[in-house]
């Protein structure tokens, strides 16, 4: 079958088949392909020693494995990740803040005021109580809905107007500038219920200078600052901890004490097992992980 690997029983199997069919699987090939949980170790020295050969030739099928593709299937997959519109649009004017609905995301309702009067009307002459009530119910009806859509999209503007009001430094700066912010403090400034606060913001999607995001994006609990600066948002925190990561020495990763120390330098006060925590909710593995996986990258 092309592509060769694909229906394979598991990843083991998929790069087997890819490597005789490339007429490149011997005897250290076949070691290396069947311990890929020492291979994923990067533990070359262990390898070398099962597969009875020097370091170079463990290295040189490593070389050839990544090559391979691990997943033949997935060039014929169709399974795009689905596109949604904004529902919200926010644009920086001379004036400020300009927030705005998108309207073509909208369901939108239009009364013809002047043809239903003239139905009424009709109705009323011909004296049928029926037909008088049908229409009547129908008109009421539809004009409950159309106020009903008016006030869901003054109120879903009037609270977005107050988010991008109060998170201004993270339209201007991104992520790390994140306020705390929770429904309540919405709520409040706008005079609403918390609940419907929490109704409108799920699932609405808002475009911002700094890119396109769920309205809970912006409600995040507070981490006390060291700085006479106020609270910080642990979400901005959380996009600290990424950006050190992302920014250390492959060769010598940040332990979670170290990236603790940095986050304190800049006024925050964090735990290391609070840096763990926010690491792992990001998905980015411990230091001693990133060393090897460097280090298998080095190798390849």
């Amino acid at each position: 079958l092309e592509p060769v690997g694909v229906f394979a029983r598991d990843l083991a199997e998929c790069l087997t088949l890819q490597a005789k069919d490339g007429n490149c699987y011997d005897h250290v090939m076949a070691v290396v392909l069947g311990h890929l949980d020492i291979l994923g170790k990067g533990d070359i020295a262990n390898l070398a020693r099962k597969a009875e050969c020097d370091q170079d030739a463990i290295i040189d099928a490593l070389t050839t494995i990544r090559s391979f593709n691990p997943k033949p299937g997935e060039a014929y997959s169709n399974d795009l990740p689905p596109l949604s519109e904004p529902d919200v649009i926010v644009r920086k004017t001379t004036d400020g803040w300009a927030v705005d609905l998108n309207r073509s995301t909208l369901p939108t309702l239009h009364i013809n005021e002047g043809y239903a009067k003239s139905i009424e009307k009709n109705v009323e002459k011909t004296g049928q109580s029926d037909e008088n009530e049908f229409v009547s119910n129908a008109m009421g009806s539809a004009r409950w809905l159309k106020r009903a859509l008016d006030q869901r999209n003054a109120t879903t503007i009037k609270i977005c107007g107050e988010i991008v009001r109060q998170q201004q430094d993270f339209m201007k700066y991104g992520m790390e500038a994140l306020k705390p912010m929770s429904l309540k403090i919405v709520a409040d400034a706008v005079g609403m219920h918390e609940s419907t606060i929490s109704r409108v913001t799920n699932g609405t999607i808002i475009n911002t200078p700094r890119g396109t995001f769920s309205l809970k994006a912006f409600f995040s609990v507070s981490i006390v600052s060291d700085q006479g600066d106020g609270n910080m948002a642990a979400t901005a925190v959380r996009t600290r901890i990424e950006h050190l990561i992302k920014s250390e020495n492959p060769k010598k990763p940040l332990s979670d004490s170290d990236i603790a120390a940095e986050i304190s330098d800049q006024g925050i006060t964090l735990a290391r097992r609070t840096v763990a925590k926010y690491r792992e909710m990001l998905r980015i593995p411990s230091s001693s992980e990133r060393r090897r996986l460097s280090r298998m990258q080095m190798i390849g």
